[in-house]
């Protein structure tokens, strides 16, 4: 057995990278800002926050249009490859004794991995579906070219993320059992990605397809002399801020 350590640290760096750190450009400095103009006839204040706005749907033409989606299948498939192919190389070889432990390592960062783009934290949690994530992964857990021409298939089929996930799974183990990939790593593709799935379910959580931040900003509230603020009105509305998170 061959084990080259820098690639597998690199390989669990790429694989535990949120994906919301891959954000391009940030809407932080909206949060909460606010904006003083000076007037003849008194102050505007305007106030912007940020929400978000999820999408339970699978949309081909917004998920395939999305260049952090393809980032994440591409940086999962070398992870994967890097992890399970060239990181140790001659370990299904291996005694059962030697090979567990090794195995079961594995199994863990990609579980971990999983879960860290599936858990989205902040003023609301949700249940993201890492479609694009978990598709890479099967590249180098379980040889996923096999599957390619399915997987196109399953996008023109199915929308509900869960749905997807847990077909997708069952193609992967059963291809996977039929040209000679080692059982536990067919079961492991199976965990990749039912947990996540059979997680929402527990939690009683739909799966989100895409999240969308977007700003809400409040219309501007002129003070006048001998004016009440609390009685002024203030309108709303909404402004794309096109953040996927």
């Amino acid at each position: 057995m061959t084990v080259d350590y820098t690639i597998i640290v690199l390989s669990i760096i790429l694989l535990w990278i949120p994906r919301s750190w891959m954000k391009i450009g940030r809407l932080s400095r909206h949060r909460g800002g606010s904006g003083v103009r000076s007037g003849s006839r008194g102050k505007e204040k305007s106030l912007a926050r940020a929400r978000l706005l999820v999408d339970y749907r699978l949309d081909r033409r917004k998920a395939f249009g999305d260049l952090r989606n393809w980032l994440d299948m591409f940086r999962a498939l070398a992870g994967s490859v890097g992890l399970f192919v060239m990181g140790v190389q001659g370990l299904t070889d291996m005694p059962l004794d030697i090979a567990t432990p090794w195995i079961a390592g594995q199994i863990g960062v990609v579980m971990v991995a999983v879960y860290i783009q599936t858990f989205r934290f902040g003023k609301d949690f949700v249940f993201f579906a890492p479609v694009f994530f978990i598709q890479g992964l099967m590249f180098g857990l379980t040889n996923g070219w096999m599957v390619l021409p399915i997987l196109i298939g399953l996008w023109t089929v199915l929308a509900h993320p869960a749905a997807f996930l847990a077909a997708f799974g069952g193609i992967v183990a059963i291809f996977g059992a039929l040209t000679g990939v080692p059982t536990v790593y067919v079961l492991a593709a199976l965990g990749v990605t039912m947990g996540p799935v059979l997680t929402s379910i527990l939690a009683r959580q739909k799966m989100a397809a895409s999240i969308t931040r977007c700003l809400i900003r409040e219309a501007p509230v002129r003070s006048l002399p001998g004016m009440n603020r609390r009685l002024a009105p203030v309108a709303e509305h909404e402004t794309p801020a096109r953040h996927d998170r």
